[in-house]
């Protein structure tokens, strides 16, 4: 292939990849910069280009790590993620302090986020008082995912400061619970903010569902008249107050978050939009897929756009397994994986920063989730 012959098609990659969505679209600058990739493997047929990640993957030699994606029913809706998380504990070297932020949208009755403070900050075993306080709050509901009542790993408190927590959750029922348990349970503790706000791309107002405390089908886009067990319910609505990731950052001064975890029932793409700065700094990325959702954002958004985009943030990708493996999405996850399992149903992502210590200590868990 010559050498004019591979930039021409190159740019006409660049052209088939780009988004709708202005923030979701491959890096110009890498595509240019790995067409003598596509020289070095000696392609001498243009009938199935790869992915940008795909190419960028090739350069970095990541594609040894993908492995066919089989299933995405009900393989990686509820992830087994405590070994991992508890090995991710194991291999922090960081000092822990309040600039250490942990910030969770969507975060329920806050149950997570609480095992974050549990686990990285001086005093283990609130989760279990926060769970308790749950209960005797009539909280704790039977979830898809047992989500409340969950364990991860107990350790000795090895962190003489308490990170940053931040709940962000737009459910006032939910916001209520945890108000009440942050005085009771930790003390009205500073470490850990519960904001009662829906999160998006831009700032603003809008009306949210109002459900019973814990549910969790409910969204900005998404709002069934029939309950997951297949009840039918009344919906009403209150004007919450919307915000960004972003925004939450700038006012208050944070620099940096260290781990992002989104749960907005179709909302995720969007959020994201609004999270660029936080995802320069990022080492952990959850997030969900949920293209089954009608009318959510991400039922017109491209998992490999999304993917691609993080790319450009130094991200990899993995589908969080049921069954505790991680497997590859980040320059193994094509366009045709795209077209086979669209819509892509309920599913959870991590995103680890490439170079960071938490790269490498989650390369144990690489593997096929199904």
């Amino acid at each position: 292939m010559s050498g004019a012959l591979a930039m021409q098609s190159m740019l006409s990659l660049v052209g088939k990849q780009s988004s709708t969505q202005l923030f979701f679209r491959g890096n110009f600058r890498e595509a240019l910069a790995t067409v003598g990739v596509l020289l070095a493997i000696g392609m001498s047929s243009l009938s199935a280009w790869p992915s940008l990640s795909e190419v960028s993957a090739l350069g970095r030699g990541d594609a040894l790590q993908c492995l066919p994606f089989r299933s995405l029913e009900m393989t990686t809706n509820c992830p087994q993620e405590d070994d991992w998380v508890a090995h991710l504990l194991a291999h922090d070297t960081r000092p822990v302090d309040a600039n250490t932020v942990f910030l969770d949208v969507g975060c329920n009755t806050g149950a997570d986020a609480v095992k974050y403070l549990d686990l990285w900050g001086r005093s283990p075993g609130i989760f279990q008082a926060w769970h308790e306080g749950l209960k005797g709050e009539g909280a704790i509901r039977a979830g898809s995912c047992q989500n409340n009542q969950s364990t991860w790993p107990q350790r000795a408190a090895s962190s003489s400061m308490n990170p940053t927590v931040i709940c962000v959750e737009p459910m006032s029922a939910n916001v209520e619970v945890m108000r009440a348990l942050h005085r009771r349970v930790l003390n009205s503790s500073s470490a850990f903010e519960i904001i009662h706000a829906a999160v998006s791309d831009h700032v603003g107002v809008a009306d949210f569902p109002s459900g019973q405390v814990g549910t969790e089908d409910f969204g900005l886009d998404v709002a069934s008249p029939v309950d997951p067990a297949g009840n039918a319910r009344e919906i009403e609505t209150v004007e919450i107050n919307v915000t960004s990731v972003d925004t939450l950052m700038a006012s208050r001064g944070l620099s940096r978050v260290d781990v992002l975890s989104v749960d907005t029932e179709g909302h995720d793409p969007l959020v994201l939009v609004g999270a660029s700065k936080a995802l320069k700094t990022v080492r952990l990325l959850f997030f969900e897929v949920h293209q089954d959702l009608t009318g959510s954002p991400w039922s017109r958004t491209s998992l490999l756009s999304v993917a691609e985009t993080l790319d450009d943030f130094d991200l990899d990708c993995f589908w969080a397994g049921n069954n505790g493996k991680l497997q590859k999405i980040t320059g193994c996850w094509t366009m045709q994986d795209e077209s086979t399992h669209s819509p892509i149903p309920w599913a959870n992502i991590l995103c680890v920063r490439r170079g960071d210590e938490w790269h490498g200590a989650l390369q144990k868990y690489v593997g096929a989730i199904a």
